[in-house]
């Protein structure tokens, strides 16, 4: 199966996006990836020229829009902050325009994500959507894993997805997230959608430090380190600036060793 990559960063989250795009093109066979679409939300000319580096004749760059004028939310208000949302808002649109443009199924991933295993296993697993899964939880789908596979019944439901987002804008104007939960309320309102679940185990380990231990095999949550496609360096509150942003995420949780491979050189 063929399918795009996409996923949306901007300045403060660029060393994020470096590790995502280094670990796809190093876990996964590139052979099967159409595109790697990057919409960028605030990236500087020099973040720009060297992403579009990594992965030579693969990536396309989108400069988001807004207005009639290209979106820049690189002034860091932190996970949850003014930046983040405006992200949110156009992140799911930016879904909806490759498929509808590209007629080929797409994986939305976070920015702040490195892939470990070869992604298209699991789309091989079939459905028309695949979602990220937490059992028991109050948000029991997190959007930071989205596989588009059935592109003329993704499209509709992202429509829906995208209403209950606005929705959910409108109706409660706190800083608290509103992408998952309203994937969330789209997937339970929608029975008209084949559905394969992956659980947060596999596509979003977020609990774990310093699994690459040699040959050692550890237990996170539910499944076995060897299981894990995607890690996710969640951020859970707002940080000072991009700097405290990746430190906290990645250096303070013990990630560094696992993601140091993948980072430019000028960031090391």
């Amino acid at each position: 199966m063929k399918y795009n990559v996409y996923s949306v960063m901007n300045s403060a989250y660029y060393k994020f996006g470096t590790i995502l795009i280094n670990s796809i093109k190093k876990n996964c066979d590139l052979n099967n990836i159409e595109k790697i679409y990057i919409l960028s939300t605030g990236m500087s000319d020099s973040q720009l020229i060297e992403i579009d580096k990594l992965v030579p004749g693969k990536l396309v760059i989108i400069k988001a829009r807004q207005d009639g004028k290209i979106l820049d939310t690189s002034s860091f208000g932190g996970v949850w902050g003014r930046e983040w949302h405006l992200n949110i808002c156009i992140k799911t649109p930016g879904l909806h325009k490759i498929l509808f443009e590209t007629k080929t199924p797409t994986v939305m991933i976070d920015a702040d994500c490195m892939v470990v295993k070869d992604i298209h296993d699991l789309l091989l697993e079939g459905g028309d959507i695949q979602v990220c899964f937490r059992p028991l939880h109050r948000v029991p789908y997190l959007a930071s894993y989205f596989a588009a596979l059935d592109v003329e019944k993704s499209i509709i439901f992202i429509r829906r997805w995208m209403s209950a987002i606005e929705d959910a804008y409108n109706n409660n104007k706190n800083n608290s997230p509103k992408e998952s939960p309203a994937l969330s309320a789209t997937i339970l309102g929608d029975s008209g959608i084949n559905i394969v679940r992956h659980e947060v185990d596999k596509v979003s380990q977020y609990y774990c430090v310093n699994f690459n231990k040699g040959n050692e095999t550890v237990m996170y949550g539910t499944i076995r380190s060897n299981e894990i496609y995607i890690f996710h360096f969640k951020g859970t509150r707002q940080y000072k600036d991009a700097d405290e942003n990746f430190r906290v995420r990645i250096i303070d949780k013990g990630f560094y060793d696992a993601v140091k491979e993948y980072l430019c050189a000028d960031l090391e």
